[in-house]
């Protein structure tokens, strides 16, 4: 057997694996070229078992990391109202990553008429609508109306400020809530979702924005 080539076809995996930027192909190859380095190092005069015993651990990790990986991308059972909720705003998410978001906050009910959000006050939750509408005020005047999907009390997550605006339910409505601490502490252990609420925050924010411009400017034109 020529245990120079396969060491050399090794190096030559080693070097493609860094260049793929799927985690899984990556894994895959270093795996691969770590086992094809096994004869180069094990076929001599003297075996360098030293070499051999820290390949095998790279093959540990790396297949470790692969299982965790394959598992994490397996699709896992939604309920109806949970494939709602990943079509309506977590398109981005797998199962698996959606539901350890939905797990971490609470599923909450309000009647017609109920706040949601006082303003003035520091909003200590994280409210996604699901079924129903929310009227937002300012100082008493109707600015913007929040259906499904829409986000309330991002900026006190985002920013610890103080809530602009009343946001009240306009009849029963069904959302999801999350209280801002445990969204922090997500972010915190989790690069994933320390990069996706910013950006899926901050695209709700600038829909609802130019929602409130229309209204407005539709609420001169009723005057």
């Amino acid at each position: 057997m020529n245990t120079t080539f396969l060491f050399f076809v090794a190096n030559i995996l080693f070097c493609l694996a860094y260049v793929v930027r799927d985690m899984k192909w990556l894994r895959i190859m270093t795996i691969v070229a770590a086992l094809a380095t096994f004869p180069y190092f094990i076929l001599r005069e003297e075996p360098l078992w030293s070499a051999v015993l820290w390949q095998s651990a790279f093959v540990a990790i790396n297949g470790v990391n692969l299982a965790w990986l394959l598992r994490e991308q397996q699709p896992v059972p939604l309920t109806d109202e949970q494939e709602h909720l990943h079509n309506l705003v977590f398109r981005a998410l797998t199962h698996r990553q959606l539901l350890r978001l939905v797990d971490l906050g609470k599923w909450k009910e309000a009647e017609p008429g109920e706040v949601l959000i006082r303003s003035g006050a520091a909003p200590e939750h994280l409210l996604l609508i699901v079924q129903g509408q929310a009227d937002v005020y300012v100082e008493g005047e109707l600015i913007a109306q929040l259906v499904h999907g829409r986000f309330a009390g991002e900026m006190g997550l985002l920013s610890d400020e103080v809530a602009s605006a009343d946001v009240l339910a306009v009849g029963p409505i069904r959302y999801l809530s999350w209280k801002s601490s445990d969204l922090r502490k997500l972010m915190a252990d989790s690069a994933l979702f320390e990069k996706y609420l910013p950006g899926i925050l901050g695209h709700d924010m600038a829909t609802k924005l130019r929602a409130t411009g229309e209204f407005r400017n539709l609420a001169k034109l009723a005057e």
